[in-house]
């Protein structure tokens, strides 16, 4: 895609950037939800 001019490089570095946060948030997601389900056993 970048070497037919449909996408350039910063665009290329914001998706992995978002797609680095939504790990983030989903890691996090994730802990609480097993801190959550713990409390209730």
């Amino acid at each position: 895609r970048l070497n037919k001019g449909e996408c350039s490089t910063q665009a290329g570095v914001n998706f992995i950037d978002i797609i680095s946060h939504y790990t983030r948030v989903s890691d996090h997601a994730m802990n609480l939800a097993e801190k959550v389900f713990a409390e209730q056993i």
